[in-house]
């Protein structure tokens, strides 16, 4: 019985020594591909506390959000990639010649492509590029290939949309680079809005900027610094133009704030006898 222990070890590890197969000149052995596997077990199980640490050091300093994001997301990677390079020099990669590496990370790229991973690999560099550049963050309102919402997270490969129906939609980082992006909360938290509107031609438009300011001054949602602003754009085909231009700090209900804005004018003209042009 006692002989068993060793003849059983001595099996395994002539077992697990012999050569399946060859990656260049280092030669791949059943116990190499377990040790690749539990390496990359404990490099995402590290990348995770890492992230994790980060994070939770960050949030108890007043620190931008998105570079918080930015350096939670570098130090993940940072921690895979040296986690990778030191699990293939363990294994017998010589990662000291330069060529050597090439090859393999040339082989890596191209065995990715050949199997399609070409849309992957986009999306994760767009990721990099946000992340670094920043034209986007966490909490800013977008708009982006007519898909608007507030940014959730922005991931490796796809960025967590938030729309106003509490639907969350997965877009990938590679459409935040390529395509046209709204970003409303780019230059601060308020925007300006504009109501158009065109009334009869004889109707008393002093009278009409009048309510319009009054109905912004008492409507707690609208800025009044910078203030609203009534403007005269034209004599139309039917009519008189005029704009309502309000600033708003609530991004993520101004159409609701518009359409009480829209419901007051409308009930006050009704009062005073203004009317609007029939539409053609």
């Amino acid at each position: 019985m006692d002989d068993l222990f060793p003849t059983f070890w001595v099996t395994l590890n002539e077992y697990t020594s012999k050569t399946l197969f060859k990656f260049g000149q280092n030669p791949i052995t059943t116990r190499k591909i377990i040790l690749a596997v539990f390496a990359i077990w404990v490099i995402s199980f590290l990348a995770n506390l890492t992230e994790r640490t980060i994070h939770s050091t960050l949030t108890r300093k007043e620190f931008d959000p998105g570079a918080k994001t930015a350096i939670e997301r570098f130090a993940r990677y940072g921690v895979y990639l040296f986690g990778v390079l030191i699990t293939m020099a363990f294994l017998g990669f010589n990662l000291q010649s330069l060529e050597t590496f090439g090859a393999v990370l040339g082989g890596g790229i191209g065995v990715g492509i050949g199997f399609g991973l070409q849309t992957i690999t986009q999306n994760f560099i767009s990721g990099l590029i946000l992340l670094t550049e920043r034209p986007i963050k966490r909490g800013d309102l977008v708009d982006v290939d007519n898909t608007e919402g507030r940014v959730l997270d922005i991931r490796s490969r796809s960025t967590l949309l938030l729309t106003r129906d509490d639907i969350v939609i997965i877009v990938p980082n590679s459409e935040f680079i390529t395509k046209q992006v709204v970003n409303q909360s780019f230059s601060g938290e308020k925007v300006r809005y504009a109501i158009e509107l065109s009334l009869v031609f004889g109707s008393n438009v002093v009278k009409a900027q009048q309510i319009l300011l009054e109905i912004c001054e008492f409507h707690e949602k609208v800025l009044q610094t910078p203030p609203p602003v009534v403007e005269f754009k034209n004599f139309g085909v039917k009519g008189l133009d005029l704009s309502l231009r309000v600033w708003l700090s609530e991004l993520w209900f101004h159409e609701r704030i518009l359409s009480e804005i829209r419901f007051e004018i409308y009930r006050r003209f009704s009062e005073e006898n203004i009317k609007f042009c029939e539409k053609a």
